[in-house]
């Protein structure tokens, strides 16, 4: 039996909205038995994402009063079996006002509590809640107290803002006069404790403290019944924040960690996890209760957490840990072109777009 289900799957201009996009279109080609209608939104008419779902839509931002008004107006527009946030100012904002998008339209949401989502929104209560449940976590002030972390800890000492993603406004200081630089430039900022992986020399220079490598990714998925289903790891190579190589082995020790870490908190649906084995074991310094960049490459591997979650949330299917069983795979980042019409990008700014991009398969 084939099930149709439509899902309006938001912020398509970014990684982790094109990564729900690619979950599931990839399960279509490889299971069959759901065809997915997929609605893209987003709040840029240039967003690429637009042009490669059945259908766009523009809305406002998400710190925008009709926000909301306009995604239940395309859920009910397009009759949606379930809506999927693909941003993280989308996710808190639709968090909030999930009672009222449900009663208005009978969809499906896939986002956790908003409580649990702020905590993951917010590094200085990430941290907060890390540490007050016993878990590795690097040490961290907030800019008053900058100092004693120095005492305790030394230098190098990371400044980065509270809420945010990509590496945006991130410092590594080596001395008090780049301390003092990144604290006068950033706003409402936390500082932590450098995280040094085990395998790395101890003769390190600033370049090397640069490098964004050895740190672990994992997404935990969650049923709505609470359960804690899988989990899968990938270690990765960023460049400016963004994820350049991934590598999928079954880290069982990360894995297993963050799966106690999820265990305690009232979510539904993934949990994204970053973190650096260092000589306590698996430390770590975000969580996000949402899908990342990284989605692609997992339900390539086999651990499709998108189209799981729809299954659980929309078929009303016990989903086990088999479902989410994968592959050891690397991946090494492609850039890709969609080429539209300006008449597409046209009926994009008026609010609706059905253009499917083309895109061309000759290198």
């Amino acid at each position: 039996m084939t099930h149709n289900v439509t899902a309006v799957v938001t912020g398509v201009g970014g990684g982790v909205g094109q990564s729900i996009i690619k979950g599931l279109n990839l399960s279509m080609e490889r299971k069959g038995d759901i065809q997915y209608r997929i609605v893209g939104v987003d709040a840029d008419a240039f967003a690429s994402g637009l042009y490669r779902t059945d259908v766009g839509y523009t809305v406002p931002k998400a710190n925008q009063k009709p926000y909301v008004e306009q995604i239940i107006e395309v859920v009910q527009e397009e009759d949606a079996d379930v809506l999927i946030p693909g941003s993280d100012p989308e996710v808190l904002k639709i968090s909030k006002n999930r009672k009222l998008i449900e009663a208005e339209s009978e969809v499906e949401v896939l986002v956790s509590p908003e409580e649990t989502v702020r905590v993951g929104l917010n590094k200085w209560e990430t941290f907060q809640y890390l540490d007050k449940n016993g878990f590795e976590t690097p040490y961290t002030v907030l800019p008053e107290n900058a100092d004693r972390l120095v005492d305790r800890q030394g230098f190098p000492v990371v400044v980065k803002p509270r809420t945010g993603s990509a590496s945006r406004d991130l410092f590594i200081a080596t001395d008090k006069d780049e301390l003092d630089y990144a604290l006068s430039h950033s706003d409402d900022a936390i500082v932590q404790e450098y995280l040094i992986p085990k395998d790395w020399s101890a003769d390190l220079d600033k370049d090397d403290l640069r490098r964004q490598i050895d740190e672990y990714s994992t997404e935990v998925i969650v049923s709505k019944e609470g359960d804690v289903v899988n989990s899968l790891s990938n270690w990765r190579k960023m460049d400016k924040g963004v994820p350049s190589v991934a590598k999928i082995r079954p880290y069982d020790e990360v894995r297993e960690a963050c799966e106690e870490i999820v265990r305690s908190l009232d979510v539904v649906g993934p949990v994204n996890l970053q973190a650096r084995v260092t000589e306590e074991g698996p430390t770590f310094f975000e969580m996000n209760t949402r899908f990342s960049g990284s989605t692609a490459v997992r339900c390539v591997a086999g651990f499709n957490g998108p189209d799981t979650m729809v299954r659980n949330l929309v078929l009303d299917e016990t989903v086990e840990r088999s479902d989410l069983k994968f592959e050891n795979l690397m991946e090494i980042r492609y850039k890709d072109e969609i080429y539209v019409s300006e008449q597409d990008v046209e009926s994009a700014l008026q609010g609706k777009t059905e253009s499917t991009g083309k895109k061309h398969d000759y290198y």
